[in-house]
């Protein structure tokens, strides 16, 4: 009984998992010379594409194996008699493929700035930081329910951890 309830939940979440990665392949064929770099070559746009195909791919086995592990992890907190043991393993074997996925992403990024010419490569570094300010005070800061500005990372004018462009990303 637990092996096809276990069948049928790995098989349903395939289900969706294949169709959330076709919704990002199309969103993918629709903008996949949008890297932020102007006059790319043709080469440079199929080899650019290359990569971001190759990563996408193993991005979505990534996440799969993680709705996965989600799921097994769900049925341990679920048991009878959980065991912590069994739950913290199965915690850590989530958090390795989250830093896989995290790990792809830099390899990915690094991987098409290798195909750019030097001003192409400047202009994608400037992305890159105006992309991350972005995400930083959108992070940084929240307001409590007094409407009071409040930092939860430091000062971030002096913290030398955000001076790095590629301190965060996404």
């Amino acid at each position: 009984m637990k092996t096809k309830v276990l069948f049928l939940s790995v098989f349903a979440l395939s289900v969706l998992l294949s169709n959330q990665i076709f919704a990002q392949q199309e969103m993918h064929n629709h903008n996949s010379h949008d890297c932020f770099v102007k006059d790319l070559s043709d080469e440079q746009k199929t080899k650019i594409d290359a990569i971001k195909l190759d990563s996408e791919k193993k991005i979505a086995v990534y996440k799969a194996d993680v709705e996965i592990k989600e799921a097994e992890l769900k049925k341990l907190e679920l048991a009878e008699d959980p065991s912590i043991k069994d739950i913290n393993e199965k915690i850590d074997e989530i958090y390795v493929l989250k830093a896989d996925i995290k790990k792809e992403k830099v390899s990915k990024r690094y991987a098409i700035r290798n195909e750019l010419t030097p001003e192409q490569q400047a202009e994608f570094d400037m992305h890159r930081m105006k992309k991350n300010d972005g995400h930083k005070s959108q992070k940084g800061t929240y307001k409590s329910k007094m409407g009071n500005n409040k930092s939860h990372m430091g000062n971030m004018k002096t913290d030398k951890k955000h001076l790095n462009p590629d301190c965060k990303e996404k």
